[in-house]
């Protein structure tokens, strides 16, 4: 079944290629290169393709970072882009290195064949370097649908994100704020582990464009007091709301897409994440 897994993927018969991947992914015969497999057929209908998305992030002029990510992978509720690009990122985070042992609260899919971390220090470099692309397929298909964005005025937002409330994240039962949340945190997590990687060439762009995002949106979250960010939201909201301890471990375990309603301090931070995402994106 692997050999017609990897035909389709050669065809770009996405629907099949996902269809024979679940069949193997969710068996006792599960590994990593299953686990690849599957993750691979689910960017595939993400509408992942390397080559072109290196040569876009290569380019990049250093306008509107965040706006590139929604046109590079467009997404509308009629299609299943975002959803392939959350069940990728799952199938990415259960590839563990020989030998790891998760911490009882990094652990995520204990219910499943395939168990995995939110930590990528506990990943396999292929997971790492493949959870790049992925995630900002997540991060992309999410402004895509939900911010409107001006493909005539350089893919600005056209409407604020509106999970900007703990409330308001577990009201989302489509699981999309916690979604993008976690998203943008896998992309940081997944360009740390790969840069070195990276040649000169694409390395320079991308990091730029990762220099852009990362400090306004993980500022916000994580603390800094007079940041525009911390209204309703992020650490210093959080520890208003529960212990500082709980607070420290949701900055972690918000990178599990499906998180946010296991704490409250998750939800408080993936509301900060998305008030940043809204006064970033520009």
């Amino acid at each position: 079944m692997k050999v017609e897994i990897r035909n389709s993927l050669t065809r770009a018969d996405c629907d099949s290629a996902v269809e024979l991947s679940t069949l193997l992914f969710e068996s006792a015969y599960s590994d990593n290169e299953i686990r690849m497999l599957h993750a691979s057929s689910l960017g595939c209908k993400a509408g992942i393709k390397l080559y072109s998305v290196v040569d876009e992030l290569t380019s990049f002029g250093g306008a509107n970072p965040i706006g590139q990510f929604a046109r590079i992978f467009p997404s509308s509720l009629s299609d299943q882009k975002l959803e392939s690009g959350w069940f990728a990122l799952d199938a990415l985070q259960s590839m563990l290195k020989p030998g790891v042992v998760i911490g009882s609260g990094d652990r995520i899919g204990d219910d499943s064949r395939n168990p995995g971390s939110v930590l990528y220090t506990d990943r396999t470099e292929d997971a790492n370097s493949y959870a790049f692309f992925i995630s900002m397929s997540v991060i992309g298909g999410t402004l895509s649908r939900y911010g409107n964005p001006n493909a005539g005025g350089g893919y600005s937002q056209g409407a604020n994100l509106p999970w900007t409330t703990r409330a308001a994240v577990i009201a989302d039962t489509s699981g999309t704020a916690c979604g993008i949340a976690a998203g943008f945190l896998n992309y940081f997590d997944s360009f740390s582990a790969i840069q070195s990687l990276l040649p000169s060439s694409a390395s320079g762009p991308i990091s730029a464009m990762l220099t852009a995002i990362q400090a306004p949106i993980v500022d916000g979250v994580t603390g800094i007091p007079v940041h525009p960010c911390n209204n309703m939201g992020g650490l210093e909201y959080c520890k208003l709301q529960v212990s500082a301890a709980e607070c420290e471990l949701a900055k972690i375990r918000l990178r599990y897409r499906a998180s946010c309603s296991e704490t409250a301090a998750i939800g408080h931070f993936a509301a900060g994440m998305i008030q940043c995402i809204n006064a970033l994106w520009l």
